[in-house]
């Protein structure tokens, strides 16, 4: 609708988002509660300190292992650990460019720019880089 000579403009309509993008959400107040994102599986024997410890993340949710453990740590007792001095190990990949057939030159380059650019899985993860064991492997490309 248009706005009468006599009528002061309004500034949005009813009704109608001024943003495309909704306000991003704090992990801290994220809707979805920890004790539904986090399952512990005993694996075998219950005095063989090895549990599994699964946890689901949203899309906008930071990735962070180290919190999953502050949650677990104490709630059961195969998790009597202490989070603070808990070790990671992840892997990682290295590509290496061959003159191997099988993907076009640039698709080739394309590709390796891309990987090389990816963030670190100690970054992604929010893993201490001091208590951080990476181990890698070389896959020619």
């Amino acid at each position: 609708t248009s706005n009468s000579p006599h009528q002061a403009p309004t500034p949005n309509p009813p009704n109608r988002r001024t943003s495309a993008v909704p306000p991003a959400t704090p992990a801290a107040a994220s809707p979805w509660p920890w004790d539904q994102r986090i399952t512990i599986d005993q694996l075998g024997d219950p005095h063989d300190g090895i549990v599994h410890i699964d946890a689901e993340f949203g899309f906008q949710d930071p990735t962070d292992f180290p919190e999953v453990l502050r949650r677990v740590a104490g709630q059961h007792p195969e998790t009597d650990l202490d989070p603070d001095h808990a070790s990671y190990f992840v892997s990682r990949i290295n590509l290496r460019r061959t003159d191997r057939p099988g993907m076009v030159g640039w698709r080739k380059r394309l590709f390796l720019a891309l990987a090389q650019n990816a963030p670190s899985q100690t970054e992604n993860l929010c893993l201490p880089e001091d208590r951080t064991v990476v181990m890698s492997g070389e896959v020619p490309v």
